[in-house]
This record gives structure tokens, sequence and C-alpha cells, in this order.
């Protein structure tokens, strides 16, 4: 894997960057382990693709060609921020709002900085929903071999 850098015309696709002068996408954070590891594994960037824009998005990225750094990129519809209170990302709870919000802006805007703070105990309760998810299938898995 090619050294990370800060740099961010080093660390960004050139793709996001044509994304945002043709006004699809509303901003891309850098989140997760990457922004405070000197050394990642990848890296995870939040791209907000903006309200009804999704369909210039896949146009527009259909044909990139395979990146040279490993991304997890979470796409985000502009539309998804409208109810905050009940966001989710697929299995992801409240606290990946958090996330988002101590990310790294590298273009265009942060959409979750104007949220107010999660609440701690709503945290805590999507952290442990998110526990239980991963212990069930090995909790199964378990007792499969040890008791059949």
């Amino acid at each position: 894997m090619p050294k990370l850098t800060n740099k961010i015309n080093e660390v960004l696709p050139k793709i996001f960057f044509d994304l945002f002068k043709k006004d699809i996408i509303l901003g891309v954070i850098q989140f997760g382990s990457s922004v405070i590891k000197k050394n990642p594994n990848d890296i995870d960037l939040a791209v907000i693709v903006k309200k009804g824009k999704l369909h210039k998005f896949i146009e527009n990225t259909k044909n990139t060609k395979p990146l040279k750094i490993i991304y997890d990129i979470s796409l985000i519809l502009e539309e998804e921020l409208e109810d905050i209170d009940n966001f989710n990302f697929g299995v992801h709870g409240s606290y990946l709002i958090e996330s988002f919000r101590f990310g790294k802006t590298l273009i265009g805007k942060n959409p979750f900085l104007i949220f107010p703070k999660t609440d701690e105990k709503k945290i805590k309760n999507d952290i442990f929903e998110r526990m239980k998810e991963y212990i069930y299938p090995k909790k199964k898995l378990f007792e499969s071999i040890f008791f059949t």
C-alpha cells in the first residue's frame, strides 16, 4: 500500500474534486482511525451527496479506475440528514454522527457540525445494540459447534 500522507491532494482521489466542482457532492470528511493514527490500514471517508444528485454521482463515478490507496467510503445522501434525531448509517447508530462531527473536512462542508451534540445515553445505547449484533452470530456458531 502506498504511504499515506496528510497532503489533501495526495490523500483524496481526484474524482472527488471533480464531483465537488460539478456541484454533485456537498463535502468529503475523513474520519476514524486515519485521522488519529500515523500509519492507518485504510482511510475512512464520508462523502455527502447533494440532495437529488445521487444519479449524477453514479453516472460520474461508474467508470472510475481502482484506487491505489485503500479507502472505506461511506456514501451519505443529504436527504438522510433532514432527520438527524433518527439518523443511522446501516447498522451504525448515533455514535457515527460524532465520528463524522470530529472528522477532518477535506472538501466542502461538514454538515454534522451544525447539529447539536448527540445525547450520551443514546450513543451508549446504540453502541450496546451494535455490540449485540456482533456477539449474536458468534454465540450461535459456538452453540452449533459445542452443543449439536
